[in-house]
């Protein structure tokens, strides 16, 4: 099968972010993909601080002389 796509390319620094699509996508359609990914990698970030303070606190915890 040969696809036609579309690729949204942005730079960051040294860093290189695509994001390829049908290139009859609706862009409101592409928001709302866009805004799922979003929401997925904001989870994680959570989820990996969240780990992160509970690892500190039972760090600190053990610390503590009883």
């Amino acid at each position: 099968m040969i696809k036609t796509l579309t690729v949204l390319e942005i730079k960051k620094g040294e860093k290189v972010y695509q994001f390829q699509c049908d290139s009859d996508s609706p862009l409101g359609e592409i928001h709302d993909v866009l805004c799922m990914m979003k929401f997925d990698i904001v989870s994680r970030i959570k989820e990996a601080q969240e780990k992160e303070d509970k690892l500190k606190q039972e760090k600190k915890n053990d610390s503590i002389p009883a």
